[in-house]
């Protein structure tokens, strides 16, 4: 989504894009060097569709950094086309990513992108740009951000014109058309609920909370936490999706990624939702937080067309809970789980994102989590997440100050978000997403289970039993 937003604001003051989209199509357990670079063949078709480039425009998220360095410096090397770096990973470590990038973008680049290319079509330095980083006569130059965009409805939707846009599939760089855009739509979130066609895109930048182990944090620091939270207006998120329906009609449900589209006040969620279910009238999914959730919002949402829901729990253990900067107890989640169960006949089983692995949790946090999913109302599904300390984040830098992080290279940008360590306790954690009966889970954390099974001989076994 983020790339084609900044093709859509070079097309518009008048620069041509072309877009290459290299997606990976398997990554299993953490990524030993090398494994997942590109092959010669496939840097040798990049380098051909970026001869003659004014600039190359790479976006990095930190799990790809590897060949995200690999790739810049073969455009550099081999085809001598300047290269610029843009994402989270750049905006949280710009002076790493100028190692092997000409320019480095920090924070949003919408208005850099095109600083950048209208500098280098007349030749002019671009190294005094805001919001981009350097390195230039040996030093390492930052630039100051611009402010953030005010009004969100200033910046053009996402460029899916399809006129030069190409792919990585099947092992080779392709020609994306209307026909490959829609079996690639089929792998958004939820495929496993329902195999049809999405649309994601977001109504809102920025989030009004700070949690421990998130880029928001950061973020809001980089940016004083100046009028970070920022929501377009409904008839401009309205025309997007209008857009869609005209010219992607393949389009079978629209995902609403922001980071929780749920806090929006009450009457703004009823504006929305009355236009979107008049002009737009597709089911949608939406991301949550208990934070936000309340039932007016669900019932008027669920009315709408809202049939899927994803929300945060991270954690059942207090502790953690504090640790992770999240600002509520168990019983609220347990009652707004109880909201998503009385509407059991209209939307799908809600899904709910728990952080395992977390070095600097105890096995009682990690039960105290188990003892919250059993409180919850079935049916539901569990989505776990690899707790993956990024640098730039509290959590990251605490972790490195405790020396838990000793090389983030090898710990943490090789490291795979869903790549479960083989305990017993995560053993009883995947057990939610079975037919096994709750009781069943309440004897396996018992204290003679625990003491029987919950050490570490256990994940030997596993290995034994269950393959990859």
């Amino acid at each position: 989504m983020g790339p084609r937003i900044l093709s859509s604001c070079l097309n518009e003051a008048g620069f041509h894009t072309r877009k290459i989209f290299l997606q990976i199509s398997e990554e299993k357990g953490d990524i030993p060097p090398g494994l997942f670079l590109y092959p010669p063949h496939v840097l040798e078709q990049i380098g051909e569709l970026c001869d003659n480039a004014l600039f190359v425009g790479v976006s990095l998220m930190t799990n790809y950094f590897d060949r995200v360095a690999q790739l810049c410096r073969f455009v550099r090397e081999r085809v001598g086309v300047p290269v610029v770096v843009g994402g989270i990973h750049a905006t949280l470590m710009p002076k790493e990513c100028a190692e092997f990038a000409d320019y480095v973008c920090i924070g949003e680049g919408e208005g850099a992108v095109v600083d950048i290319a209208k500098a280098l079509s007349s030749g002019r330095d671009a190294s005094g740009i805001p919001n981009i980083c350097c390195i230039k006569d040996g030093e390492f130059i930052r630039n100051p951000v611009r402010p953030l965009i005010a009004d969100l409805d200033d910046i053009p939707f996402p460029d899916y014109s399809l006129d030069d846009d190409y792919v990585l599939m099947d092992g080779s760089i392709r020609r994306l058309d209307l026909r490959m855009l829609e079996q690639l739509m089929l792998a958004a979130p939820g495929k496993k609920v329902a195999k049809k066609p999405y649309y994601i895109t977001m109504m809102t930048r920025g989030c009004q909370y700070a949690c421990a182990y998130c880029c928001n944090r950061a973020l809001l620091k980089l940016y004083g936490g100046r009028a970070f939270v920022r929501r377009r207006s409904i008839d401009n998120i309205i025309a997007e999706l209008s857009w869609v329906q005209e010219n992607l009609p393949f389009v079978e449900i629209i995902v609403l990624t922001d980071d929780s589209f749920f806090d929006a006040d009450e009457s703004e969620i009823e504006a929305f939702c009355a236009v979107y279910k008049e002009k737009i009238g597709l089911p949608f999914f939406s991301l949550g937080t208990p934070f936000g959730i309340t039932a007016k919002k669900l019932s008027t949402m669920v009315d709408a067309g809202m049939i899927y829901v994803q929300m945060g729990i991270q954690t059942g253990s207090e502790r953690i809970r504090k640790m992770y900067r999240r600002p509520f107890t168990n019983k609220e989640i347990v009652a707004i789980a109880g909201m998503f169960s009385s509407y059991v006949h209209k939307i799908l089983p809600p899904r709910y994102d728990i952080i395992i692995d977390n070095p600097m949790e105890a096995d009682e946090d990690v039960i105290d989590t188990i003892r919250l999913l059993l409180k919850l109302k079935r049916p539901y599904f569990i989505q776990y997440f690899c707790l993956t300390l990024f640098p730039g984040t509290e959590l990251g830098e605490k972790a490195a100050r405790a020396g838990i992080i000793t090389d983030w290279r090898e710990q943490v940008y090789r490291k795979q978000l869903f790549h479960k360590r083989r305990t017993y306790l995560n053993f009883v954690l995947s057990l939610f997403n079975t037919p096994v009966p709750k009781f069943i889970i309440r004897l396996l954390i018992t204290r003679a289970a625990l003491v029987v099974f919950n050490r570490p001989y256990f994940g030997k076994l596993l290995r034994l039993v269950v393959r990859d």
